[in-house]
């Protein structure tokens, strides 16, 4: 059944809800500036509780609907369950942590309405040292992948895509998957489809510490040595994603852009969370080879 016209907004909640109301206030902001109908599907990541009236009518006239995962599961299985609890055929995806500008959805929407999928920048309100890093660094994803005029890396708190692109590509929105975005990024990449960038960015309200920072780093590491053994090696070098090594090479470089005049301890800070990430990725990768091996070598007995 193809879903109706309209904006359907999925937004994964796995925080504490403080900067829900705001989040959700500037989305209705922004979707009133469309001419269709819009909803937004809040998905909480936590057992079920009270849904403070302020949420429901902080979007005023659009119908916000609220869901909640039962336990914590994160928030690629929270994004799943609100793109099947979603009416229309164009998704939008942010997170509770997010505020967008007034004018976010209608850019998101042309976009996706021309390109099939849409992706935008990410910026933070803090101008702590982490929040920096952080948002260097997905500037610097975005940016490397767009020397041939198309943008390769997408951001689930900034994308756009319709309901037909997203059922096509083979994502894998389960509770394990602690890199949904780079997974989609790469699986469109494999497919053809490259998402285009809509000069509009988002804003995030939440400090970031170094403990959040490097927890981010192991998060990224362990999904993408995940993401390494589901695809493959031929997959993998088509996408010139490279090994640990270069990742570690890679990331060291971005840190000296980083961390001038930040001081000794802030450099090592880094250095040390970067070397978490090629552990963390070594180790997953790894894991899920002799998975493969023993899986082949049971099949030939």
């Amino acid at each position: 059944m193809i879903p109706p016209k309209g904006v359907s907004v999925v937004v994964a909640s796995i925080r504490d809800p403080e900067t829900i109301t705001d989040s959700i206030q500037a989305l209705g902001v922004s979707l009133s500036q469309l001419p269709g109908p819009a909803e937004i599907v809040l998905v909480r990541d936590s057992p079920p509780g009270t849904v403070p009236a302020e949420w429901m009518s902080a979007a005023k006239v659009h119908p916000v609907t609220v869901i909640w995962t039962g336990r914590r599961r994160g928030s690629s299985f929270a994004r799943r369950l609100g793109v099947d609890n979603a009416a229309y055929d164009t998704l939008l995806f942010t997170d509770d942590d997010v505020v967008v500008p007034p004018d976010w959805a209608a850019r998101m929407a042309l976009g996706v309405e021309e390109h099939g999928i849409v992706t935008g920048l990410i910026q933070s309100r803090s101008e702590g040292f982490f929040e920096r890093c952080d948002e260097l660094i997905d500037h610097y994803r975005t940016a490397a992948r767009a020397a041939d005029g198309t943008v390769k890396f997408v951001s689930f708190p900034n994308l756009g895509i319709t309901r037909t692109v997203f059922d096509s590509v083979s994502l894998d929105l389960s509770a394990g998957n602690r890199v949904d975005d780079i997974e989609l990024a790469c699986r469109l990449r494999l497919s053809g489809a490259f998402p285009q960038l809509v000069e509009t960015a988002v804003a995030v309200l939440y400090p970031s510490t170094y403990r959040s920072f490097i927890g981010r780093k192991v998060r990224h590491g362990i999904g993408m040595g995940r993401l390494r053994g589901q695809l493959g090696a031929a997959a993998w070098d088509q996408l010139e994603l490279g090994q640990a090594t270069h990742l570690l090479r890679r990331w060291i470089a971005l840190s000296r852009q980083i961390t001038p005049g930040a001081g000794v301890v802030r450099r090592l800070q880094v250095t040390a969370a970067n070397i978490a990430y090629c552990l963390a990725f070594l180790i997953v990768a790894a894991l899920f080879r002799i998975g493969m091996i023993l899986g082949i070598a049971r099949t030939r007995r």
